[in-house]
């Protein structure tokens, strides 16, 4: 999982509609000179030219992996001793290694030969190149590389953390940071089992992917042995070391599929450990419900999960061994949300169900991760959902898949199977096309083949494939047949490897009364402002509602060669169509506004909870896309705001924050504040700001509350209530009085901090960032660090601006505080011109896998006519981005297309403002 993932999760300003680890390969050199045996050196002609790609003719067998990990020291040393094969003679060997110095280097033969290696760096492809006297004959031989590396200074590869006066030491590998670790063959295809054994200061905890096997104490530190691994990638290798909180849970017992217990351990730094509780007990719950789904063992010897005080990442699947940011695994009853409780439960469904794809059967290159990534969202959002029905995950899942829907309607979108061409293409692979647009589809074709069907595919893959890799095609054929040539996966195949989303339309000529066919057109969607072709052919597993009849089928059409579904047996002239049955695909429907009208009219209590929620994306998209204006829009939302189902009823939200920012007038202000408080206002006098004394409140109210609560205060910005919430953050704060936590929810923690931010003056504002500087509570951090960037006052907000590069922001929170930064009209200018003048120190204080998103912080400025100025100010930092040059379109398209609605729909939203 990486970055991008969790800032989908945790719904962050302008990444809500977009999300998921942070690795970027070649990187700036940070080790000391090297010695005489390693050297720089240009390129020769026949080392590795694709993204650092190794050559096919050398491959590794195992690992021995010995390292001595201090983490108070600046740097740590190992000896990575590696068995390869190789298919011919062979006079050179390329491994990955970068900032590694290698100190002393050999090979050597089963017959006994050995000898010294020639180690020269190739640091713009991360690469070192082993020399040797001679050729190697083809077979089997072992290279061994001692060597010394500096730790990572970007929550990437082996790093440190220091916490309490502590120090401690994690590994973040993915996708291309095994290399700092260690010389290796650093690429996903190349599964090997590893030998891993951690010499640590004397008493420290070493963690590693499997149980530990022996332990040697001696003054120069603890050697400790680890259990040789099942065959991994080396992005999937992981370590630990430190004086943490070891809380041994009890084993996940045996199951059908597992006939013995696993051990399960939570790892903490000192003094946190006793609130792993929660977590460890969703991860037992997730993985007896998983290999009920796989019908295959849960596939390592033991489970370790671990709290990680600094992270880039939201998690990490390492087998066996998965890394947290610790608001993801800490659960605190004092501070603990709704919302907190849910995301410990559904990150840790995606990382387990990584175990099985991505661990188990690996992706072969770069090019397919979705068969990581789409799986594990879509799996895991699965398994929450038979475990938790009442959280509505499946509606989780289909408003992912809308927002990458967003993403995917860019002329500048990329492909979920784009070729790999260098490391940054590695990089912008980890987005929401790659895990929402991915899972969309899945969700899309299980619906469409049937569950049992799919499930039984997916069966098949894992067990042809375990402790192997595969490829698309390979996926395909195990779940389609065929050679993965019927016509079913060639369609699947074709939202893999085209970008965009189809918009369809449905006639449905009615004769005598009855309805016997239905005739399809198909292209693509575009937004205003878009600069895109609509025109192409699609290849659809469409199913239609007609009425209260369902009717499926797998079709081709464009927009003007049309495609006909016959039905079965004529059916009576349907009151009403929708394209898209169970809300299932993913695809788009652009309703004018007599068609909008009369879906959410009476046919809207006739569409299932999933079918509402893309009727609610067709509206949104209608919008967009002028195909709807914006009176129609304003008289639909009630409907959707009273609907049952607490996330339909909240989906107006994104549009009315959208709205309030970029389209409404200074001059009609006030009429659509009254409009959103007459969203709001009916859950608010609901619910309140808490639940009664004695009554019971499930869940869903909690998060129903915060929705209006957050809603009435930051859209609406009704006076009263932002008065009130002023009143509760002192008291919280203890501003003016003793400090009282009694005084707030921890699930309104966020909303009312921002509004005690932009109106409680300096004395609030100074006493939210004190709170900050003492708390280690990464949940409250994360409230408090939102308030602060949203500070609207020009001197606060400058002061915000400043605090985005001190030390008392983590280094991984640092991204999500300087987007928070643009979330506030107020103050966006000032945010810009800042950044302008800043780029090289925020690029320098972000962790490198992180920096690609910078770019799309400007479609806050919705303003098409400053992409000049946007160019000029990110194009020096670029070579320090990796893959934001692709991002960096994105955002510029964005610009534009909300610089077309805004133009397109000011007019019409001043008018129908004033008729209210």
């Amino acid at each position: 999982m990486r970055s991008f993932a969790l800032v989908r999760r945790l719904s962050l300003g302008l990444f809500a509609s977009t999300l998921l680890v942070a690795c970027p390969g070649a990187r700036t050199s940070d080790v000391p000179e090297p010695t005489t045996s390693t050297a720089s050196a240009p390129p020769s002609s026949d080392e590795p030219t694709l993204a650092g790609r190794l050559p096919t003719t050398v491959a590794p067998i195992s690992y021995s992996l010995e390292l001595r990990v201090d983490p108070t020291k600046e740097t740590f040393t190992g000896r990575s001793t590696i068995a390869i094969r190789t298919k011919s003679a062979e006079k050179r060997l390329f491994l990955h290694g970068h900032d590694i110095r290698v100190t002393a280097a050999s090979i050597s033969s089963p017959s006994g030969t050995k000898q010294t290696v020639k180690v020269t760096a190739l640091p713009d492809k991360s690469l070192l190149r082993l020399d040797w006297t001679g050729e190697l004959p083809a077979g089997e031989h072992t290279v061994e590389l001692e060597y010394e590396a500096p730790f990572g200074k970007e929550l990437s590869g082996l790093y440190r953390v220091e916490r309490d006066g502590q120090s401690y030491a994690f590994t973040q590998f993915e996708a291309l940071d095994a290399r700092r670790a260690f010389p290796c063959f650093d690429e996903p295809s190349f599964k090997t089992p590893f030998d891993v054994t951690l010499v640590v200061p004397k008493g420290q905890v070493a963690v590693s992917n499997t149980r530990q096997i022996e332990r040697t104490e001696s003054s120069a530190g603890d050697r400790v042995r680890f259990a040789t691994t099942e065959k991994l990638p080396t992005y999937l290798v992981a370590f630990a070391v430190g004086p943490f909180d070891v809380v041994d849970a009890p084993p996940i017992p045996a199951t059908k599929a597992r006939p013995k217990a696993t051990p399960l351990r939570g790892i903490a730094v000192k003094g946190k450990g006793k609130h792993l509780k929660e977590a460890l007990a969703e991860h037992t719950k997730l993985v007896v419900e998983l290999e009920s789904y796989f019908g295959i063992a849960y596939p390592y010897d033991k489970l370790d999960v671990i709290a990680v005080p600094d992270f880039a990442a939201g998690a990490m699947e390492n087998a066996g061994a998965i890394t947290y940011r610790e608001a993801l695994v800490l659960v605190d009853p004092a501070s603990a949300t709704e919302q907190q409780r849910r995301d410990v439960a559904g990150v840790a469904a995606h990382e387990l169900a990584h175990q099985w794809f991505g661990n188990l059967v690996t992706m072969a290159w770069w090019d397919d991760l979705w068969l990581n990534e789409a799986f594990a969202t879509w799996m895991g959002q699965r398994v929450i959902q038979s475990l938790y029905p009442a959280w509505n995950a499946d509606l989780e899942l289909t408003e992912w898949a809308h927002g990458a829907m967003e993403t995917d309607s860019l002329v500048s979108a990329r492909k979920i199977r784009q070729t790999i061409v260098d490391d940054g293409d590695v990089e912008n692979a980890f987005d929401d096309l790659t895990y929402s647009k991915g899972a969309g589809i899945l969700a899309m074709f299980e619906r469409f083949v049937g569950a049992e069907a799919f499930q039984a595919g997916i069966r098949r893959y894992l067990d042809e494939h375990r402790f192997g890799s595969a490829t698309t095609e390979q996926f395909l054929t195990s779940v389609f047949g065929a050679d993965g040539e019927t016509k079913t996966s060639a369609a699947f195949r074709q939202f893999l490897e085209r970008a965009g989303v189809p918009r369809v339309s449905i006639d449905a000529p009615c004769e005598n009364g009855k309805l016997a066919r239905l005739e399809v057109a198909a292209e693509r969607y575009l937004p205003l402002g878009s600069k895109g072709e609509a025109a192409s052919t699609w290849a659809l597993p469409l199913c239609v509602k007609t009425g209260d009849a369902t009717t499926c089928d797998l079709v081709s059409a464009t927009a003007t060669k049309k495609a006909v579904i016959s039905l079965t047996k004529p059916v009576a002239c349907p009151t009403f169509i929708f394209p898209n049955a169970d809300g299932a695909g993913y695809i788009r429907y652009t309703p004018n506004a007599a068609q909008s009208k009369e879906l959410f009219g009476k046919a809207y209590s006739k569409l299932s909870p999933r079918e509402r929620l893309a009727a609610v994306d067709a509206l949104r998209a209608s919008f967009r896309a002028g195909a709807v204006d914006a009176s129609t829009l304003l008289d639909i939302l009630p409907t959707i705001a009273k609907d049952k189902v607490r996330n339909i009823a909240a989906s107006p939200a994104g549009l009315l924050a959208y709205l309030s920012t970029h389209v409404v007038e200074d001059k009609d202000r006030a009429s659509f504040t009254k409009i959103a408080t007459e969203l709001y206002q009916p859950t608010f006098k609901r619910l309140g700001w808490a639940a009664k004394a004695g009554a019971k409140e499930d869940a869903e109210s909690k998060l129903a509350r915060k929705d209006a609560i957050t809603g009435l205060l930051t859209i609406a910005r009704e006076p009263a209530l932002r008065k009130e919430a002023v009143t509760k953050a002192r008291a919280w704060l203890g501003v003016g009085g003793p400090e009282n936590t009694a005084a707030l929810s921890p699930d309104l923690l966020e909303p009312v901090l921002t509004v005690a931010a932009q109106d409680g003056g300096p004395e609030v504002f100074d006493a939210i960032v004190a709170r900050l500087k003492k708390s280690e509570d990464a949940v409250v951090r994360r409230s408090l660090l939102i308030a602060i960037s949203s500070a609207s006052d020009p001197k606060l907000a400058e002061r915000a601006r400043a605090l985005s590069l001190d030390e008392a922001v983590f280094s991984g929170e640092r991204i999500r505080y300087v987007i928070g930064l643009f979330n506030v009209p107020e103050t966006r200018e000032a945010a810009w011109a800042w950044l302008s003048k800043n780029l090289p120190a925020v690029v320098d204080a972000v962790p490198e896998g992180v920096r690609s998103y910078l770019p799309l912080l400007v479609e806050a400025l919705c303003d098409a006519d400053r992409e000049a100025e946007v160019r000029k100010v990110f194009a020096p930092q670029l070579k320090n981005m990796q893959g934001a040059d692709h991002t960096l379109e994105n955002a510029i398209e964005k610009m534009r297309i909300c610089h077309a609605i805004r133009k397109h729909h000011m007019s019409g939203l001043s008018d129908a403002l004033k008729k209210r």
